[in-house]
């Protein structure tokens, strides 16, 4: 038999879907630069760009028995193009709707101020229960107190992975169904003043 080295794509993807590892690590050692420089072009981030490398081949390993693939390198790129703009989705509503949300959670003084905050305070209450039971616990353990989605992925005994994603339901949740108000009541008090 020859080397695995010396399979075409092909034929090493028949390998892993066998689960024969040393096909996969060919396969990394090939296209795994490929992998990094797509993500690079778009994220400019190191660490970034090594986590999206890595999500997508564990994800080619997990769903090795199911997976039908024609062009290898092509599959890739746009596993990795998903796998940037769901990042950068995420990041856009972490920074800019959390800080701007926690922002007018803080107390400010004024008797206008304190009504606000005791409204977007049960707004919040009110979308955290909407949440399923296991994405509330997650919400909460990584915004409020703190955890890091490692830490969070060992208290659960969940995978990380499945923290993150969790992580993303809740954001996206956040952005369509609170922010809205939020903006609202920043026109309201805006126009108000």
């Amino acid at each position: 038999m020859f080397p695995v080295s010396a399979h075409n794509d092909h034929h090493l993807i028949q390998l892993i879907s066998q689960d024969n590892e040393q096909a996969f690590e060919e396969l990394w050692s090939r296209y795994w630069k490929l992998a990094y420089n797509t993500a690079y072009k778009r994220l400019k981030d190191e660490d970034q760009c090594r986590d999206i490398v890595q999500d997508v081949f564990t994800d080619l390993w997990v769903r090795r028995n199911t997976l039908n693939i024609e062009n290898l390198p092509a599959y890739l790129s746009t596993a990795v193009r998903y796998k940037v703009y769901k990042t950068l989705a995420r990041a856009k509503v972490n920074t800019h709707f959390f800080d701007t949300f926690e922002a007018m959670l803080r107390p400010a003084g004024s008797a206008d101020n304190v009504i606000i905050e005791k409204e977007l305070s049960k707004l919040a209450q009110a979308w955290l229960q909407t949440l399923p039971e296991k994405r509330r616990k997650i919400f909460k353990l990584h915004y409020i107190d703190n955890l890091s989605t490692k830490e969070i992925a060992q208290q659960l005994n969940i995978s990380q992975k499945t923290v993150q994603n969790q992580l993303g339901l809740a954001s996206d949740s956040f952005y369509k169904q609170v922010v809205p108000v939020i903006v609202l009541m920043l026109q309201i008090k805006t126009a108000v003043s």
